[in-house]
């Protein structure tokens, strides 16, 4: 009895147990003539006009009302910043930083206090002007407003043709 207990042991010794395989290449070959076939398959349709929304919230600045900046990007580092709401060459803010926010604060003083007092600063900007340079030129803004009491400034992005 005892013998055929180690004869039974050196069977599952001798005998290994193998984990069943499964072969997944069909798997993998039907996998990609499927990518394939709706890759081919597929057409593409072309970019359909999509009518944007309109603001529910938002109310409309009277430029008239408003002193404008317009600030365009044609360079992603420093991007053009326009006293006024013309693009013209002469109204453009040139100089280091610190110059361009003074010149900002001495033009938004200027015209808040002028002839026709206004009642808002609107900064336009192109959509790809990064945030960074936008929140310099707000806060320039309300560095000038800060002592003008009912000024309120507001945001715009320019939307291109």
């Amino acid at each position: 009895m005892e013998s055929d207990i180690d004869d039974l042991r050196a069977m599952r010794k001798r005998r290994k147990l193998e984990e069943p395989k499964m072969d997944i290449t069909p798997m993998i070959d039907v996998t990609f003539l499927l990518l394939i076939f709706f890759i081919v398959a597929s057409r593409m349709d072309p970019q359909m006009v999509v009518d944007l929304p309109t603001t529910k919230h938002g109310d409309a600045i009277p430029e008239k009302e408003a002193v404008v900046l317009v600030v365009v990007f044609d360079n992603p580092d420093d991007p053009s910043i326009y006293l006024g709401p013309s693009k013209s060459p002469d109204r453009r803010v040139g100089g280091s930083v610190e110059e361009q926010e003074a010149q900002i604060r001495a033009f938004v003083q200027e015209d808040l206090n002028g002839a026709r007092p206004k009642r808002y600063v609107l900064i336009k900007g192109e959509r790809k002007v990064k945030f960074r340079h936008m929140d310099r030129i707000y806060r320039a803004v309300k560095e000038a407003v800060m002592d003008q009491g009912d000024v309120e400034v507001h945001t715009a992005v320019i939307e291109q043709p």
